[in-house]
């Protein structure tokens, strides 16, 4: 079974992408049987998931059991969720399901620097050993040539939690700007974006990082993805690079 790990910032578009990704595959019948899984504890979403790590724990009772804050408590889910992870995907061992898509908790920053976040994806993967990952990069985000530049370094650190196949998705690409596509696909002429709107300040620093961006983006094959009430587009592209990455034979086209 092809299972999906969607990853990416807080407001970045992963719930809705899930959904987005489950109805297409469903719809263009190249798969048995499709499941949505949801593992953010701290959602308030009402979409029927087939998985729902809030059937074991939300961030709510955390709170209210263990006296913690909101972080605090979404620490302390992953911890949960960590311990019961089998319990929570055993039903999917009784399916025909060829494909499983995981909306991953909304918190990117403790599933990474944490402890019980690493835990936590170890164990995903020990059950999922076909899994890969999707990094979603928010259009109206990566305007900024810095806030892209920094997603990109993220991502290097994610490679090294993950140990899985990592793709990379621009979603919300309906708000990029002209000047962003200028450099989106273009090391060199980010790096000299960055440096631009850096100069004066922690220069140095600035330009060692823009050349490690400069080296990533040439690798990466980013797929544009945009979901409006105009209309979907990018979903299938998506999908047929995890098809690509997953066929032994390499590229399907």
């Amino acid at each position: 079974m092809t299972t999906i790990l969607v990853l990416g910032p807080a407001g970045s578009g992963k719930t809705t992408l899930v959904k987005a990704l489950c109805d297409y595959a469903r719809l263009s019948r190249k798969y048995n049987d499709v499941r949505s899984c949801n593992l953010d504890p701290g959602s308030r979403d009402d979409f029927p998931w087939d998985v729902d790590v809030r059937s074991i724990v939300t961030v709510e009772k955390v709170m209210e059991e263990h006296g913690l804050g909101p972080n605090g408590a979404i620490v302390k889910a992953y911890g949960i969720l960590a311990g019961h992870v089998e319990a929570l995907f055993a039903d999917l061992e009784h399916t025909h399901s060829d494909l499983a898509i995981i909306d991953a908790p909304g918190q990117l920053e403790p599933l990474i620097f944490s402890e019980v976040g690493n835990l936590l994806i170890d164990s995903i993967k020990k059950l999922f050993d076909d899994i890969l990952a999707v990094f979603l990069l928010p259009g109206d985000l990566i305007n900024t040539p810095s806030s892209f530049a920094f997603l990109l370094l993220t991502l290097t650190g994610l490679q090294l939690t993950i140990h899985a196949p990592l793709l990379h998705a621009v979603s919300k690409a309906d708000l990029l700007l002209p000047a962003t596509e200028s450099y989106i696909g273009d090391g060199k002429a980010l790096r000299e974006r960055v440096l631009d709107a850096t100069r004066g300040q922690l220069t140095e620093f600035a330009s060692r990082a823009a050349e490690v961006v400069e080296r990533l983006l040439p690798a990466m094959q980013l797929v544009k993805i945009s979901i409006t009430r105009d209309g979907i587009t990018g979903i299938g592209d998506l999908l047929d690079l995890v098809d690509e990455t997953r066929c032994s034979c390499g590229d399907l086209t």
